[in-house]
This record gives structure tokens, C-alpha cells and sequence, in this order.
């Protein structure tokens, strides 16, 4: 006797998005800078991000993020992808996880002076930025030197990430010099 058999099919949940990749998006930024971890000075205007197009590079599609540099002289641009939870460069450096905060994702040195290291936070943060408060995840980019030198000293950096919105917060720090550039959400635009 043959049996019917219906098969179950497992759909897979959809991921919240938390990196909003799609041409047209576009976040406004207030910065700041930060010295000796107390002095903190906003910075005149404010810095725009957004997704000039997207791309095929190895049989993948990459969004061409734009945004001023560090320095808030020049721009700057980098192509980055979701891989099924994870946020991967054009180099295929993974730099975000929206289901991994277990493993390092990316480790690498900068020739024999600091190891970066890229790791999920366990858990969620509430962020308040003047765009809102926001329940968001946080990438933690840790530094840590490979040798004594005056200014150089172990140091972390990161995006918090909000689902249906990209970049809440992020801040970074200059190596050897005691300077930290965090930028706060303003307003955004994103193409659901």
C-alpha cells in the first residue's frame, strides 16, 4: 500500500533588517568629537550617509555606501552586502551579525602595531539620539596594541544598529592620538 506523504516545509523567519540596503537611503548624522574621553565638541553641520546604487562584484550584490570621512574633509565609500544576517565588505570582512554574538566575526592586525577584532554584544541597547530612542544591537571593534608606544592603548569603536532603520550610533577612534568621532542620528530616510 503506498502512503500520500505531504512534505513540511520550513520557511525560513525573515531576518529583521538592520543594515537597510537599498539605493536611495540616506541618514543625516550629528558629530562629535571626543578628547580624553570627556571633552566632547560638536562639530559644525552634520554628516550625510547614503546608498549611491548598487553593484555586482563576484556573482553578488553590494550597496555603494557615501559618506564623509573621519576628518569631515572628503568622502569616503565603501560596498557592503547582507549575507543572510551578516554585513560583508567587498573584501569580505564581516563587520555585523544580526545571529552570531558568540563568535569573533573578522579578526585581522594592522601590520604589527594593533589587532582589530569584530564581535556582536550580547543582548539588546536602548539608544537615545536626537532621531529617537531605539532598541539596537552593537558591533564591538576592539583594538589592542601589539606594541608599547606613547598614545597607543587598547580602545574600542562600533555601530548600534536599530531593525527598519541601519546606523543608530557609531563611533571611532584615531590611533595614537586620544580622539574619538561619534556621529548621532538626526533623521533618515529608508525604502522599506
Amino acid at each position: 500500500m503506498l502512503h500520500a506523504c505531504k512534505r513540511e516545509t520550513d520557511e525560513p523567519s525573515a531576518l529583521p533588517d538592520y543594515y537597510q540596503l537599498k539605493k536611495g537611503n540616506y541618514w543625516v548624522y550629528q558629530v562629535q568629537e571626543i578628547t580624553d574621553d570627556k571633552t566632547i565638541t560638536t562639530r559644525s553641520g552634520t554628516d550625510s550617509v547614503f546608498i549611491e546604487k548598487d553593484t555586482v562584484i563576484n556573482k553578488n550584490t553590494y550597496y555603494k555606501i557615501v559618506s564623509k570621512n573621519w576628518t569631515g574633509i572628503g568622502l569616503q565609500f565603501a560596498f557592503y552586502r547582507d549575507s543572510i544576517g551578516y554585513l560583508v565588505d567587498q573584501a569580505g570582512r564581516v563587520t555585523f551579525s544580526t545571529v552570531n554574538s558568540k563568535d569573533t566575526l573578522y579578526a585581522y592586525n594592522i601590520q604589527d602595531i594593533a589587532r582589530i577584532g569584530y564581535k556582536m554584544d550580547a543582548g539588546d541597547s536602548v539608544v537615545s539620539v536626537p532621531a529617537g530612542s531605539f532598541g539596537c544591537l552593537f558591533c564591538r571593534c576592539s583594538i589592542t596594541p601589539l606594541q608599547t608606544s606613547p598614545g597607543l592603548q587598547a580602545n574600542t569603536q562600533g555601530d548600534f544598529r536599530a531593525a527598519g532603520i541601519g546606523i543608530i550610533s557609531s563611533s571611532a577612534v584615531a590611533l595614537g592620538i586620544n580622539l574619538r568621532i561619534r556621529k548621532n542620528l538626526i533623521r533618515y530616510h529608508v525604502v522599506q
